[in-house]
């Protein structure tokens, strides 16, 4: 009789589980390849909203601006939307992409700059 039980609910875990992971939302809205086609990196001089900070963009990196770095963040990484709220940007690796799999990206958030500190 236990034995039945202890089936009984791994069935239920594992169908429960199953549903729960084909239920799922997709966070891309298109392939890869289309998504990082649809960014538009910026290298060189690069003015942050608001006047806050200009950055210098050297050419083994590249920016993205605000609305670009929280589709990364959101879409292609799956964090919350909360999570990106207040990022003015990301700074990415040249020679890899936000999806690769070990691209990698730095973003500040708007809260981090003011007058004696600032992120980059």
């Amino acid at each position: 009789m236990f034995t039945r039980r202890v089936v009984l609910w791994a069935i239920v875990i594992f169908v429960t589980s199953t549903v729960a992971v084909l239920a799922a939302p997709q966070t891309m809205e298109s392939t890869a390849e289309e998504f990082t086609a649809k960014l538009s990196y910026q290298q060189g001089k690069v003015h942050l909203p608001n006047g806050l900070v200009t950055l210098t963009i050297p050419t083994d990196f590249r920016y993205l601006d605000a609305e670009q770095a929280k589709r990364v963040l959101v879409k292609a990484w799956g964090n919350r939307p909360e999570a990106a709220q207040g990022v003015l940007g990301m700074i990415f690796p040249a020679d890899l992409s936000p999806l690769d799999e070990d691209g990698w990206g730095v973003g500040c958030p708007q809260t981090l700059l003011h007058e004696h500190f600032w992120c980059a």
